[in-house]
């Protein structure tokens, strides 16, 4: 236990919070924005809303990962190695512009939606903003400086939020969406430049290039195979069945995936660098790996086990009865996601040990396994796709776990039992909060019994046990509001 505390100090937890804060803002902030929407228009024309923002999405991912994972991970970099991803990542971002400008006439066609035409092609400029950007971001990660990037993210979200609901709320529809993300692009673009000295410089070596691709290139890849995954669903559904049935597909599943994206990614930006520093060290990485996943589902699993057990209050409340049909689609995403920080912690534990090889070769094996089962669902209906899926993402967690064992001696027997308690408190707390459901009474008032019900009741259990996990998380807490006072005093 003494080798987990020499790496997760205080100092880290503070850095998770500031990353978690930046990217919860972003993603509150967007959610607003389409429960804004979905209040507004009719489900069947948020087909057009869920095939822009996969395509998006997925041209997004050849700008945000791959180069800036690889300038996370070295140990030693230099301005040569910055300006050489800068040059790079603009290239791609500028010829994927190009490419969502002429296929955007073929996707409105596929998905009978003209007004897909202009709002991909202008969303499709937010990627060259991206772009200026991301290595900037890259250099803040490497050097922990979340507080930084959490303040910076707090801006943009509140001012493209800001333009973004506003538009919602005057019946722009879509392009309210589109506003929102541009801008957020537009003014992290601006802001990042007052954040860090380093400035891009014209200079381009293709041998440190070919050094950053080696490593970065594989991660590429293997972000995309797994964005490509997820979304082939979303798409499949869309051309088989009614556009009304991708709407209610598509909102059960974003907003628990909108959660877990905050989680994902906060996860990524704090443990590469932290494993990465320790990358030579297997035992401290073990102790540190069962720590990771202990606390994190320890803390995670009860936000997605009580938004399932009140997932028919709160969609009524947020998007309206209209929307009800979406409320089986919830619950299974939201079983879905919860072994998600298990594969994500495993995945940046591979990338400090340089084994991105590994994990592109993993998340083909994933990707055979999860077209397999949804070749299999595909032609029984949405709801039998979604279970599949649900299945799918445990079998797929196992298999993360299995690919680990052959870089580090990990034990899947050990980070099963050391959940069990974790398990057994959010089997409780559905049973209780899933009970208030019959009761009749308005879902405003029902919902907040829930909440209160939910919280108290896994914390009080925690506490009853002393549980490891809670334990631990109050001592770091208490040493963050310690150093804080300090802090403030001085």
């Amino acid at each position: 236990m003494s080798s987990v505390k020499n790496v997760f100090t205080s100092a880290v937890v503070s850095s998770f919070l500031w990353k978690f804060m930046e990217r919860a803002s972003t993603q509150i902030i967007n959610l607003v924005v389409q429960i804004s929407l979905a209040r507004m228009i009719a489900p069947e024309d948020f087909g057009s809303l869920a095939v822009l923002i996969v395509f998006y999405n997925l041209s997004n991912i050849f700008i945000q990962k791959g180069l800036s994972s690889s300038l996370i991970r070295k140990k030693e970099t230099d301005e040569l190695d910055y300006n050489t991803a800068f040059l790079a990542s603009l290239f791609v971002a500028t010829c994927l512009v190009i490419i969502l400008f002429f296929i955007a006439p073929y996707i409105a066609e596929i998905y009978k939606s003209e007004e897909l035409v202009s709002a991909l092609r202008i969303l499709s400029i937010s990627l060259l903003f991206g772009s200026l950007y991301c290595i900037q971001n890259a250099i803040l990660v490497r050097t922990m400086q979340f507080k930084i990037i959490f303040i910076r993210g707090l801006k943009a979200s509140i001012f493209s939020g800001v333009i973004g609901i506003s538009m919602a709320l005057c019946g722009y529809g879509l392009w309210a969406l589109v506003a929102q993300i541009l801008t957020n692009q537009i003014v992290l673009c601006i802001s990042v430049r007052k954040s860090i000295e380093w400035k891009p410089k014209f200079q381009f070596s293709i041998n440190r290039l070919n050094d950053i691709l080696s490593f970065g290139g594989k991660i590429l890849i293997s972000e995309l195979i797994v964005y490509t995954i997820e979304s082939v669903r979303t798409l499949l559904i869309g051309k088989k069945y009614s556009v009304e049935d991708l709407a209610f597909y598509d909102r059960g599943q974003m907003y628990p995936a909108t959660i877990m994206r905050s989680i994902y990614d906060t996860i990524g930006s704090v443990l590469l660098p932290v494993y990465s520093r320790h990358q030579d060290e297997e035992e401290l990485l073990i102790s540190a790996m069962y720590q990771t996943i202990f606390i994190a589902m320890f803390l995670i699993t009860p936000i997605f086990v009580g938004m399932a057990a009140v997932a028919e209050p709160l969609i009524s409340i947020l998007l309206t009865d209209k929307w009800l049909p979406c409320v089986p689609y919830f619950i299974i995403f939201c079983f879905y996601q919860i072994p998600y920080p298990i594969q994500g912690i495993t995945r940046q534990l591979l990338y400090a040990k340089g084994q991105s090889a590994l994990v592109l070769k993993m998340e083909v094996v994933k990707g055979i396994v999860t077209i397999t089962t949804l070749i299999i669902s595909y032609s029984y209906g949405v709801l039998e796709i979604a279970v599949a899926a649900l299945v799918t993402t445990y079998c797929v967690t196992i298999i993360n776990l299995i690919y680990t064992r052959r870089v580090i001696p990990i034990q899947i027997k050990t980070i099963l039992h050391g959940m069990t308690r974790t398990i057994l408190y959010n089997v409780i707390m559905f049973l209780i909060v899933y009970s208030i459901n019959y009761l009749a009474l308005s879902n405003t008032i029902k919902i907040m019994i829930q909440i209160s019900l939910g919280i108290s009741s896994y914390f009080v259990l925690a506490k009853i046990f002393r549980d490891q996990n809670y334990l631990i998380c109050i001592s770091l807490l208490n040493k963050i509001f310690i150093r804080n006072s300090s802090n403030h005093k001085s």
